[in-house]
C-alpha cells in the first residue's frame, strides 16, 4: 500500500474515530496526524463557556492549530496519498492543493454529511464544493452522497460507516450469564451456544434508547406524541438519551427519562449494551437522507433493536421485522414500540440477526480493508468513476491520545460531544 497520511481534524468528533481510527491495524503503512491538539479540546471543555470569556481557549487553540498545520504540510512530502479526514477548513485545503503541486501526492476528501447546506456552511464548510472539485478522489458514506460529490469530482467511492462491533463484542463477553443461571435475552450464536444479546431482565423496565447529540436530539420532538402513548399504555419503559442535555428534549409528561449529556466511546459501548430498543428517527429532508444509517448500525451492533425512519440508507440495512423496524408516523412509531416491548422472544430474535449481519458486513476488519483497497486505488491513478467499496447487502441486512508533541495520533477513548456520528448536525 502506498505510503498515506491520514488528516484528522479533532479526536472529540467521532469522525475520526469512525472513518479512520478504527482501522489502523488495517491501514498498517498509513501516519494519523492531528490537526487540533487534544490539549486544546480538554482546555475548550474546561473553560467558561460564555463568549466573552472564551478568547484566551481560542487564541491558544488557534495557534496550536496552526503549529500543527505547519507539521502536516511538512509530511506531505513523503506521502502518495492524502486522506483529509473532516477538517473544515477551506484555507487549510488550499495549502494542501498547493503542497500537491510541489510533492505530487493525491489528495482525498471524505464526506459524511450534506456540508453544501446551510447549517453546516457556518461550520467551516462554505466552499465544500470547491473542495471536493479540487480533490484526486472523494470517499462518502451513501449513495446520496455519492450522487452529489459525483456533481463535482468523477472519482467517488463509497466506503460504509462501520459501527464498532469489535469493542461491543468485547464488552458483550464481559456480560455473558454464568453457566447455569438464567440467562436475560439469549440468541443461538454461530458455533450452536448461547449468547447473550439484550440486557431485558425480569423486572427490568424496557429500555428505549437514542445516541447522538445535543444538535441532533431535536429529532426525538417527531416521536413525542408516540412515546408518550407508549408510556401511558406500558409503564415499565424507560428513555435514557446520551449526547444531549435535559433543556433539549421534549417536554416529557409521562414517560420516565435520563440523560448522560457527555460521554466516550466506553460509555457509550456501555449504555448501548443495556438498551432493549434503539430509537432513530428522522424528519423527511435532505439532510436527513444523505446522513446515513450509522445510529441504526450502533444499536444493531449493541444487540438493540433499532426502529429506524424509513428513509434513506436505513431502509437498504433494515429488513423490517428481520433484523430491524422501520417507521415513518406518530402511529408506526408508537406500534413499532408497543409491538417489540410485548414480544420478548421475537425481539431477541430480531436483535440477534442484527447483530449478525453488523458482524458480517460491517466489521472494522471488512470495512478496513475496503478502505484500505479504496486508497491503494487512489494511489495507482484513481477509479474515474463512482464506486461502490463494499455495501452490505440488502437482503441480509481527545484525551486519551499523547500529548501530539509530534501531532502522531492515538486511538484510545476519546469524549463524544457531537454525538456518535461526530456531525455538527
Amino acid at each position: 500500500m502506498p505510503h498515506t497520511l491520514v488528516i484528522l481534524n479533532r479526536l472529540d468528533i467521532v469522525q475520526a474515530t469512525v472513518r479512520a481510527l478504527q482501522f489502523k491495524p488495517q491501514l498498517r503503512d498509513a501516519e494519523f496526524m492531528l490537526r487540533t491538539p487534544a490539549w486544546a479540546v480538554r482546555l475548550e471543555s474546561w473553560w467558561p463557556r460564555r463568549r466573552a470569556l472564551r478568547w484566551p481557549a481560542d487564541w491558544l487553540g488557534a495557534a496550536g492549530q496552526r503549529r500543527n498545520e505547519s507539521r502536516i504540510l511538512r509530511r506531505t512530502a513523503d506521502a502518495r496519498v492524502v486522506y483529509n479526514v473532516g477538517v473544515p477548513s477551506f484555507e487549510f485545503h488550499r495549502q494542501l492543493v498547493a503542497a500537491r503541486e510541489r510533492h505530487g501526492f493525491r489528495l482525498v476528501t471524505d464526506m459524511v454529511d450534506a456540508q453544501w447546506l446551510p447549517w453546516f456552511r457556518q461550520f467551516g464548510w462554505g466552499h465544500i464544493d470547491r473542495m471536493l472539485a479540487e480533490s484526486d478522489a472523494v470517499f462518502v458514506t451513501n449513495r446520496p452522497l455519492a450522487e452529489y460529490a459525483r456533481r463535482h469530482n468523477a472519482d467517488v467511492q463509497i466506503i460504509p460507516d462501520a459501527p464498532q462491533v469489535e469493542a461491543f463484542d468485547a464488552q458483550r463477553a464481559a456480560l455473558r450469564p454464568p453457566a447455569g443461571s438464567p440467562a436475560d435475552l439469549t440468541s443461538v450464536a454461530g458455533d450452536g451456544g448461547l449468547e447473550h444479546v439484550g440486557p431485558t431482565r425480569p423486572g427490568r423496565p424496557i429500555r428505549l434508547g437514542w445516541i447522538g447529540g445535543r444538535d441532533t436530539v431535536f429529532s426525538l420532538h417527531k416521536i413525542h406524541e408516540a412515546l408518550e402513548q407508549v408510556a401511558a399504555a406500558r409503564p415499565n419503559v424507560e428513555l435514557r438519551v446520551l449526547g444531549a442535555p435535559e433543556d433539549r428534549l421534549p417536554r416529557f409528561e409521562q414517560l420516565r427519562w435520563s440523560t448522560l449529556e457527555r460521554y466516550d466511546q466506553a460509555a457509550m459501548v456501555r449504555e448501548g449494551l443495556q438498551m432493549d430498543i434503539g430509537l432513530f428517527p428522522q424528519h423527511h429532508v435532505t439532510e436527513s437522507v444523505c446522513r446515513g444509517a450509522l445510529k441504526t448500525k450502533i444499536y444493531m451492533a449493541a444487540g438493540a433493536v433499532a426502529i429506524s425512519e424509513r428513509l434513506g440508507e436505513n431502509e437498504e440495512i433494515i429488513v423490517d421485522h428481520r433484523n430491524g423496524l422501520l417507521a415513518d408516523s406518530v402511529e408506526s412509531w408508537r406500534d413499532a414500540m408497543l409491538w417489540l416491548i410485548d414480544q420478548p422472544e421475537r425481539r431477541a430474535a430480531i436483535a440477534a440477526q442484527a447483530l449478525e449481519d453488523m458482524r458480517a458486513h460491517f466489521s472494522a476488519a471488512r470495512v478496513g480493508a475496503q478502505l484500505q483497497a479504496a486508497l491503494e486505488q487512489v494511489g495507482r491513478g484513481g477509479s474515474g468513476g463512482v464506486a461502490t467499496v463494499g455495501a452490505g447487502s440488502q437482503a441480509s441486512r481527545a484525551a486519551g491520545a499523547n500529548d501530539l508533541a509530534a501531532t502522531e495520533v492515538d486511538s484510545s477513548p476519546q469524549r463524544v460531544e457531537q454525538g456518535e456520528d461526530g456531525r455538527p448536525g
